[in-house]
């Protein structure tokens, strides 16, 4: 393919090479977080979500993590069960239970976290500092034309 107009076929289109890609570059991790740490790439994603927006409630949870919404709930009752993830109710709203690790969630995804970090650094090894910056810097622009692509559906579809 030579220009973004003149896709011929599904592996040609950018959505389906970003999602292959991300398959191969988390398909491993999940194993490795299943093996080392006993838990999924969903609570993974989980986990390093609620860690960067903590507290955090489970519906703008599932959808920053990109997990639907009673695979979230599901998950998050098995990490609260195991000691992992904090529930209380919200100070302000008392339907709403807010989300944050417990000191054991904490450690763990702090061990998982350099897991990860190891893996990224493998990931990006055949790329120079200046190639990551610019995929770095493309992704984002493709996350937030992506990003208005989907409220703009969103809206259509309302």
């Amino acid at each position: 393919m030579t220009s973004p107009d003149a896709a011929s076929s599904i592996a040609e289109l950018a959505a389906y090479r970003l999602q292959r890609a991300t398959f191969y570059a988390t398909k491993h991790g999940h194993l490795a977080f299943a093996r080392k740490f006993g838990i999924t790439g969903v609570e993974w994603r989980l986990m390093g979500t609620i860690s960067l927006f903590a507290p955090i409630a489970m519906l703008p949870l599932s959808e920053e993590a990109d997990v639907q919404l009673a695979q979230a709930h599901r998950t998050i009752t098995s990490l609260a069960e195991r000691g992992l993830v904090r529930c209380e109710g919200d100070v302000k709203d008392k339907r709403k239970v807010m989300l944050s690790l417990t000191p054991a969630g904490k450690s763990l995804y702090r061990k998982a976290f350099n897991e990860a970090n190891q893996r990224n650094r493998r990931l990006l090894s055949s790329l120079t500092d200046k190639e990551c910056l610019a995929l770095f810097a493309m992704l984002d622009k493709i996350a937030a034309e992506g990003r208005v692509m989907l409220e703009e559906e969103r809206k259509a579809s309302a």
